[in-house]
């Protein structure tokens, strides 16, 4: 399974990747992170002294590096947790070192409801969660027969229309 609902908190877990393609994600941030180190030990080796190109290259870098830490990071420990509280439902992307994607939106009114994604055959959706103004997006892909069942619990336990 997927989720956990527990004390008006739902979470919902990232289905993980084969183990392959995690390590080829973070093989790749390695690199990103080493390449500025490396070019920086070869220019004081030889001399050259810094120039407006490798600052570009440093920061170039680093954004890629980040990029793939955090999609690194999702695919081995994302968590989508949102929290049902008596006037407002909080929604927060946790990557375990970053937390991200922080939306609240009024407890009023509230419809849930499922967007079929991916592949008809593969059977699977994501969580919306809206009311008449703002709406969440969950962005786990789960089967639809356990997004059913999430949404008949939520139904019952915070008596949601």
């Amino acid at each position: 399974m997927q989720y956990s609902l527990e004390n008006n908190t739902l979470k919902l877990s990232v289905k993980k990747p084969p183990f392959f393609v995690r390590v080829t994600f973070y093989f790749f941030t390695v690199i990103a992170i080493s390449i500025p180190f490396f070019m920086t030990i070869y220019m004081i080796s030889s001399r050259v002294g810094l120039q407006f190109g490798y600052f570009i290259g440093v920061l170039l870098s680093g954004l890629i590096f980040f990029y793939f830490l955090r999609v690194s990071l999702w695919n081995t420990f994302g968590v989508e947790i949102i929290k049902f509280d008596t006037n407002s439902i909080k929604y927060e992307a946790d990557y375990r070192w970053f937390k991200d994607g922080k939306k609240s939106i009024i407890n009023q009114n509230i419809i849930l409801s499922i967007l079929p994604v991916g592949y008809e055959e593969d059977k699977s959706g994501v969580l919306i969660i809206r009311n008449h103004e703002n709406h969440i997006y969950c962005s786990s892909k789960i089967p639809i027969d356990e997004l059913h069942i999430i949404i008949n619990k939520l139904n019952q336990k915070l008596k949601i229309q």
